[in-house]
C-alpha cells in the first residue's frame, strides 16, 4: 500500500479537470488512440510524473520520469492489454474474473499449507514415505474460508479426498502447533476448524495416480473407466484401515511396510468397496512387482509463510454446536468409507458391520512426539 499526500490527490484531481474527465477511467471498448482515451493517456502519465518527483512512491527511478519511449509502451501495456484482456472476460461471463481472482489467492494458501505439512513430516523420524509423497501434492489439502460470523477459517471439504485421507491429514496441523508451542517458535498461523456439517470445496480437480485408498469411493466409482485409469493408480493402497492410528508416538508395525507390502496386505480389504474395471484387477504376485509409490511431485520451494495455524485471536467466537475442537473430526470420518471399522477378527478380516468408533488420540504421546521430531530436526 502507497501513502499519497492529499496535495498530490487534488493535484491529480485538477489535471483531470483541465482536460475535462471527472473520473478517470480509459474506454476499453475504443482505440488507444481515440480522443478521450488520448485525454486519460496524457493525464495519467503527466499526473504520474508530477507526484513522482514528490517521492511518494518507493524505488522510481527519476531518471526515467521523462522517458516517454518507455511510459508509454507502459502504459498502453498495462490499461489496453492486461486491463482490457480482464475486463473482456468480465463481459462474457459477469463475476469470473473475480471469482478466478480469489481462487488464485486460495491456491497460494493450499501451496503454503502443503509446504508446511510436508516439513513438518520430514522431521518426523520413521516417517512413512508414502505419505509424505501423497501430501506433496498441492491438490491433496482442502482450502478454507473465513466465515464473517466468527472470524473462523472454515475448512472444506474435497468431494474426491476419502473420509480416511481426512483423517490422516487433519491432526498434522495440530502436531505442527504443539510442536511449534514446545520449541517456543511464534507463530502468526490462522486457526483452521472443521464444521460438523460439510461444506464443499469448490476446487474439484484432484491429484493424480495417487493409491487408489486416497480417493472417496462414491466418487471413483462415478467415474467412467477411462477416467478411473487417468486419475487413479488402482493398483496401490498407502493408508492404514484407520488412519486416525497413523503418525503416533508408538508407529503402527505395518508403516513400517515398503509400499508393495502394504499394498499385499491390505489390498483385497481395501479395493471391496471400489469398483475398479476388470482390466485393471491385480493378482497379489503383480502387486508385489510393481514396485513402491512413485510420486515426482516435489514440494514448492517459496519463501512465503506458511498457512496460519494458531493465531491467538482466531476461533475465540467458534460455536462449538457448528465446529469440532481444532485438530479433531469426531464421528465425521467414520460415516462415509465402507471398509472403516471398529476391531480386527482373529483371522485378521474386518467385521461386516461398522460400528461408531471414539476416537481417543493420545495427545500427550503427539506432543512428545512432536517436541522430539522439532528438537531432531535442529540438531
Amino acid at each position: 500500500m502507497i501513502n499519497v499526500d492529499e496535495v498530490c490527490i487534488h493535484y491529480i484531481h485538477t489535471s483531470l479537470a483541465k482536460l475535462g474527465i471527472s473520473i478517470w477511467g480509459p474506454n476499453l471498448t475504443e482505440s488507444p488512440d481515440s480522443l478521450f482515451n488520448s485525454a486519460c493517456h496524457i493525464a495519467a502519465i503527466r499526473s504520474f510524473h508530477e507526484v513522482a518527483l514528490q517521492g511518494p512512491y518507493p524505488n522510481v527511478s527519476k531518471a526515467y520520469l521523462n522517458n516517454l519511449t518507455l511510459l508509454t509502451p507502459a502504459y498502453n501495456h498495462f490499461v489496453h492489454y492486461l486491463s482490457a484482456q480482464c475486463f473482456k472476460k468480465e463481459l462474457m461471463s459477469p463475476g469470473k474474473f473475480e471469482l478466478v481472482t480469489k481462487k488464485a489467492v486460495v491456491l497460494r494458501c493450499r501451496l503454503r499449507l502443503c509446504k508446511a505439512r510436508c516439513e513438518f513430516l520430514l522431521t518426523i523420524r520413521g516417517c512413512p514415505k508414502q505419505y509424505i509423497k501423497m501430501l506433496a501434492k498441492p491438490n491433496t489439502h482442502s482450502d478454507n474460508e473465513v466465515d464473517s460470523n466468527s472470524i473462523t477459517h472454515t475448512i472444506k471439504t474435497l468431494e474426491f479426498r476419502s473420509a480416511n485421507a481426512s483423517k490422516l491429514i487433519c491432526p498434522v496441523d495440530l502436531l505442527m502447533q504443539k510442536a511449534d508451542i514446545l520449541t517456543g517458535k511464534t507463530s502468526q498461523k490462522h486457526v483452521r476448524w472443521l464444521p460438523k456439517t460439510p461444506v464443499p470445496s469448490t476446487f474439484k480437480s484432484p491429484p493424480t495416480q495417487l493409491p487408489i485408498d486416497f480417493y472417496s469411493p462414491s466418487w471413483y466409482n462415478n467415474l467412467p473407466p477411462g477416467q478411473k485409469k487417468k486419475w487413479v493408480n488402482s493398483t496401490h493402497v498407502v493408508l492404514l484401515p484407520d488412519a486416525a492410528q497413523s503418525l503416533k508416538l508408538i508407529p503402527h508395525p505395518d508403516e513400517s511396510l515398503s509400499g508393495s507390502k502394504f499394498s499385499k496386505k491390505y489390498y483385497e480389504q481395501k479395493i471391496r468397496v471400489y469398483q475398479v474395471p476388470v482390466v485393471e484387477e491385480l493378482t497379489k504376485e503383480h502387486l508385489g512387482k510393481t514396485g513402491d509409490l512413485d510420486c515426482h511431485d516435489k514440494v514448492l520451494d517459496d519463501d512465503e509463510e506458511g498457512i496460519d495455524l494458531q493465531q491467538p485471536s482466531d476461533g475465540e467466537d467458534v460455536d462449538e454446536d457448528e465446529y469440532y475442537a481444532e485438530g479433531e473430526f469426531g464421528d465425521l470420518y467414520y460415516q462415509e468409507d465402507g471398509w472403516l471399522v471398529e476391531n480386527e477378527d482373529d483371522d485378521g478380516d474386518f467385521d461386516e458391520e461398522e460400528e461408531e468408533v471414539d476416537i481417543e488420540h493420545d495427545w500427550e504421546g503427539d506432543l512428545e512426539m512432536g517436541k522430539t521430531r522439532h528438537e531432531e530436526s535442529v540438531v
